[in-house]
């Protein structure tokens, strides 16, 4: 029959286009979320509110901030030191002056 042939499953292009758009809306949720979250030098509650994912709660001077990993005080925002931290793990991060 004629009718039958105007089926989903006759027209695999628009599996392909619907698949394409879910795709390109999966990646923009991805991209705003990864934008949404703090950078360097920003507060944050855990490691999933920085950019980076490591979120630096500092327990002695009680102030936590997005930083990253680093191997030396030129992998960091001007200012910053590249230190080792108990904070975390004894990993080298940036930390403020």
């Amino acid at each position: 029959m004629a009718g039958e042939d105007r089926r989903w499953g006759h027209r695999p292009i628009w599996r392909w286009l619907g698949l394409g758009l879910a795709i390109l809306l999966l990646g923009w949720v991805a991209y705003r979320m990864i934008l949404s979250a703090g950078s360097i030098g920003h507060w944050c509650d855990g490691n999933n509110g920085c950019r980076s994912r490591t979120c630096l709660i500092e327990t002695g001077r009680n102030i936590q901030y997005c930083t990253r990993l680093c191997t030396l005080d030129s992998d960091c925002p001007d200012g910053w030191r590249c230190l080792s931290t108990p904070d975390l793990g004894d990993r080298t991060a940036c930390v403020k002056p």
